[in-house]
């Protein structure tokens, strides 16, 4: 039996599940690409590459960090693109800024597969695409309500209309949970929004505003090898951290506190499990940073 009551409160605790905190950011490497106005990014890792889109001139741009070194992709056969995701052999997944097509590139920017979408029905174009955990392709309809799915080769799997909470539903971006949960990024009303596999709404947080603790412009987010959605608010200047049941952790690298954050953050990719890419488009750069001490614990 344990009288002294501070061993007994200190062992307590330590059977208490641990708290959550997101890491700290440590700067790394950054590449500044003058001139450009960045507004996509995807890793290769089976490549060790960054390939990064320029909005002004739709050219794919690739490059490693560490040589800080990029290069314009040549042999693209004249696509503008808007947005782009890697695959894990390095094929390349983009869509078209002007027309509702999406391609699978080879990682040096040549066509293998070009895939109209004719079934748009709403006239939105193609926004973000991103890769699930099975490896299929989900396309959102860019500020629409619908995601379009296909598999590695653009063969057409379908797509999911997602019925909305009582408010405005406009897609910006997409990620998949483990169970095919559906976390869908909103520029309008409810910020984040989990639907099931048919599209039908489980629950959402967040609201749009300029109060703290909310949104400003959530442009982009990922899932986290720590769990965490990290979310790019591009107007806070922050990736902000939350649990998947909506919970905030920790904003990261405001501008107005550090001065030397992020000016207009608008993608982010990790790079292997403890280092990750931040587009910042207000700095026409890539920031690279690690992820240091307890992201989850």
């Amino acid at each position: 039996m344990i009288k002294n009551p501070l061993i007994s409160v200190f062992l307590l605790l330590s059977l208490l599940p641990a708290p959550l905190f997101g890491g700290e950011l440590k700067p790394g490497k950054t590449v500044v690409l003058s001139g450009k106005r960045l507004s996509s990014i995807a890793y290769s890792a089976s490549r060790d590459e960054i390939y990064v889109v320029d909005a002004l001139t739709g050219d794919i741009l690739v490059g490693n960090v560490d040589r800080e070194k990029f290069v314009k992709l040549e042999s693209r056969e004249g696509i503008k693109v808007y947005a782009i995701d890697s695959g894990e052999n390095g094929d390349l997944y983009v869509t078209d800024l002007d027309k509702n097509v999406i391609y699978k590139l080879d990682p040096h920017g040549r066509v293998q597969v070009r895939k109209e979408v004719a079934d748009i029905e709403s006239g939105l174009p193609l926004g973000r695409v991103r890769i699930d955990q099975s490896g299929n392709i989900r396309v959102v309809e860019r500020s629409g309500s619908t995601i379009h799915l296909f598999d590695k080769d653009l063969g057409s799997l379908g797509s999911v209309k997602l019925k909305s909470s009582p408010d405005t539903l406009a897609l910006v971006d997409v990620n998949v949970l483990a169970g095919d949960t559906i976390v869908a990024l909103s520029s309008k009303g409810e910020v984040v929004r989990f639907y099931g596999p048919g599209g039908k709404y489980l629950r959402g947080f967040g609201v749009h505003g300029m109060e703290p603790g909310s949104f400003s412009f959530p442009s982009a987010f990922t899932i986290g090898p720590d769990g965490y959605l990290w979310i790019i608010d591009s107007f806070q200047h922050s990736v902000n951290l939350y649990s998947t049941d909506g919970t905030f952790v920790v904003s990261r690298l405001e501008m107005n506190r550090s001065g030397r954050g992020l000016y207009f953050p608008v993608d982010i990719d990790f790079l292997g499990g403890t280092k990750v890419a931040i587009l910042d488009k207000g700095t026409s750069s890539i920031k690279v940073f690690e992820v240091a001490g307890n992201t989850r614990n």
